[in-house]
């Protein structure tokens, strides 16, 4: 259904205005004529706040509210939205951990739980252990015939084996005798069992953090959404004032905008 509109213009007393964009927004005057598409900086960051705070509405509103335990300790929509700011930052950055560590878990995985420290110490000794793999098609029997060779085992198709050197002879530090068509392998100082520790304790704290989240999704939407409704409230206040024309030395003020027919009487 169409709803006839009519247009008024407005011109008011500057130390009256606030309170006259606040009785006319009461009305609702739902359309100011635009007079300035050019938005100042003070609305260019609410543009950006309202953006921000709609997609976290949203993602509060797609999650199955939680509603156990204590209810989280929030006094408005602002505290909300910075908080949900922080677990977001917090839950990036359980992400690209985990991603990380089972990375390293990959590496560390055809090797066994190892300690690193008796290695240091056969180093410490003039030996050397280098973690060596090939595809297990090229790996050739007589290598160990060769070499002081270790098989650890095979492995999504490769073999891994560690290559044992002295890497000091008669008080001389000797050349690596490399292997044709093994790669020397780069793992990280740590132990299997270590990274998978850490692996659960980041499960652990991402099931909190997914906890929390549902929990403010159940008892803490309405304050955000009345954060929103502030911030485009006041994004209107700007816009009104920015269409807003300045009369006799900036005395007065004129606004033009459209009313529709049923609050008119409001207005006349």
């Amino acid at each position: 259904m169409i709803v006839p509109m009519y247009k008024y213009a407005f011109l008011v007393y500057h130390s009256d205005y606030r309170n006259f964009l606040n009785n006319i927004r009461r009305i609702g005057v739902v359309h100011i004529s635009t007079k300035n598409n050019e938005p100042t900086p003070q609305m260019q960051e609410l543009f950006r706040q309202v953006n921000e705070v709609e997609k976290a509405v949203k993602k509060l509103e797609s999650l199955e509210p939680e509603k156990k335990g204590e209810r989280p300790d929030f006094e408005t929509g602002e505290e909300v939205f910075h908080h949900l700011k922080e677990m977001e930052k917090a839950m990036e950055h359980n992400h690209h951990r985990a991603l990380q560590l089972e990375k390293e878990k990959k590496q560390l995985t055809p090797w066994g739980d190892f300690d690193w420290n008796k290695l240091e110490e056969l180093e410490k000794n003039g030996i050397q252990i280098r973690f060596m793999a090939c595809p297990i098609q090229k790996y050739q029997p007589q290598w160990e015939e060769e070499f002081y060779l270790h098989i650890a085992g095979d492995f999504e198709g490769y073999r891994y084996f560690v290559k044992i050197e002295k890497s000091i002879v008669d008080g001389q530090v000797t050349e690596k005798a490399e292997i044709a068509d093994a790669d020397e392998l780069a793992l990280p100082k740590r132990s299997l069992s270590e990274v998978e520790k850490e692996i659960l304790q980041l499960k652990t704290e991402a099931d909190e953090l997914k906890y929390e989240l549902h929990q403010i999704a159940a008892y803490s939407t309405p304050l955000l959404k009345k954060f929103l409704q502030e911030l485009r409230q006041q994004l209107s206040e700007q816009d009104a004032m920015l269409q807003t024309m300045e009369e006799v030395e900036g005395k007065v003020k004129m606004l033009e905008g459209w009313v529709p027919k049923n609050k008119k009487n409001e207005l006349d």
